[in-house]
């Protein structure tokens, strides 16, 4: 039997993760304490509801909030589906179906505390990070947990890209020369022409690949992984 929309601001204390949380940033959430998020989920099932957050939980009430920080707006299917697993916060972010007063920048923490359905997992510091020379501030924009979450990176399309990462490019290029003059015996020349070759193929590599990232969540998870690609902030003009 599938779960009510009551059913999961009835669970919503016990997925709560404090408001000190980590968040896509390495840090604690920056909000008021006590926190107040109303939410109106409309259609069947649907209603007003609210929460009140401070440092050692939160507490669901039915109805409107009196003053709320922000105010959350979802259908009531999406928010079960949510709930469920079947749906990303981020998807439904970016798709325009869940919404927020005023916008979501105030509430770009709230996926983290639980408080827009499963807790999102803030980014580790895994090794393959360290490819990208990213912030910790940015880390957020594009992974999950350890993983790259294409999900999440479909919600900051518009302030990130992709691009071929040349620090790669180089060391596998760095490598191919190294090998070729070796087994050449030390003819720079050819170890020279090797590595031209090696970082030119590698180059329309990554080409083709960030085309199929943007549509495949398993190539866009290998090329981050394995370094070919990286992720630039997009300028603002």
């Amino acid at each position: 039997m599938s779960a009510s929309v009551a059913d999961t601001f009835a669970a919503l204390p016990r997925r709560f993760r404090g408001l000190g949380a980590v968040t896509g940033t390495l840090k604690p959430a920056d909000l008021p304490d006590p926190l107040v998020v109303e939410y109106d989920v409309a259609g069947p099932g649907g209603g007003w509801w609210h929460v009140i957050a401070d440092a050692h939980g939160c507490t669901v009430h039915e109805g409107r909030a009196d003053d709320p920080w922000i105010g959350v707006r979802v259908l009531a299917d999406d928010w079960i589906d949510l709930h469920a697993g079947r749906m990303s916060v981020w998807t439904l972010i970016r798709s325009g179906r869940l919404t927020f007063t005023p916008e979501y920048g105030e509430a770009s923490d709230l996926p983290y505390l639980g408080l827009l359905g499963p807790a999102v997992e803030p980014p580790r510091n895994a090794a393959w990070l360290a490819l990208h020379r990213l912030e910790p501030a940015r880390r957020g924009c594009f992974v999950a947990g350890s993983r790259p979450d294409f999900d999440l990176y479909e919600c900051w399309r518009s302030t990130v890209m992709l691009a071929p990462n040349g620090r790669t490019i180089a060391i596998v290029a760095g490598l191919a020369w190294a090998i070729t003059i070796w087994w050449l015996r030390a003819r720079p020349l050819a170890g020279i022409g090797a590595a031209l070759v090696t970082g030119i193929v590698l180059f329309v590599v990554a080409l083709g690949l960030i085309r199929l990232a943007n549509l495949d969540r398993r190539v866009f998870t290998f090329a981050l992984v394995s370094g070919l690609l990286t992720v630039r902030p997009r300028s603002r003009d």
